[in-house]
């Protein structure tokens, strides 16, 4: 079931001359995804509903549907944020699950500035500031460095691929002592990632 919500939304996209077929589409995979408690598909089909269709708003869709999927710790902060939205600890939790689970940094982002971890806030702040320079770069990718050295392996690979984003970045027109701990620190996250699925075996 949890692979059909992705056939399903994978059909519906390419029925986008045909209406009905969306809608159905989309609405079925949503029932589906709430069945095997995938928060993020349900979140993103109410989304797609609610703007590409009249009816009901993506908050209406959202705080109905994310009630029904029990035993998930993200859930009840994501319902908590409509009604608190800038509530510390529920954008600890949901802006982290963001973040892992999801890496999906730009909703993420918004939730850590007002969190209660004070790295993390920090960290997300400095990265949604000004940050056109490569040592600003680079000092933001040495945060999210920190934060995943000091952290389990599912966290430290979800930070140490955003930090390896932002050394790319910063490592350009650089030299001297700042490149070279950057190429180290690269190769250290490169050497720790799993392979992805686009890897040339």
């Amino acid at each position: 079931r949890a692979g059909l919500v992705d056939i399903m939304i994978d059909q519906a996209d390419k029925s986008d001359q045909d209406t009905a077929s969306r809608y159905v589409l989309w609405t079925e995979a949503r029932e589906l995804a709430v069945g095997v408690r995938n928060v993020f598909a349900v979140m993103s089909l109410c989304e797609q509903l609610a703007s590409t269709f009249s009816g009901p708003t993506n908050v209406e869709q959202q705080r109905q549907h994310l009630a029904r999927i029990s035993g998930v710790a993200v859930v009840p902060a994501l319902l908590k944020l409509f009604d608190q939205p800038d509530d510390a600890a529920a954008c600890t939790i949901a802006g982290r699950w963001f973040a892992i689970d999801v890496q999906a940094w730009d909703r993420a982002l918004p939730l850590l500035v007002k969190s209660n971890d004070a790295a993390l806030n920090k960290a997300a702040t400095q990265e949604l500031a000004s940050n056109s320079r490569s040592i600003e770069q680079l000092s933001i990718a040495d945060q999210w460095y920190d934060l995943g050295k000091r952290a389990s392996s599912t966290t430290k690979e979800s930070f140490w691929r955003h930090a390896l984003e932002w050394y790319s970045k910063g490592t350009t027109g650089l030299s001297g002592a700042a490149i070279a701990t950057a190429t180290k620190r690269i190769s250290e996250i490169e050497e720790f990632l799993p392979l992805g699925p686009d890897a040339d075996y």
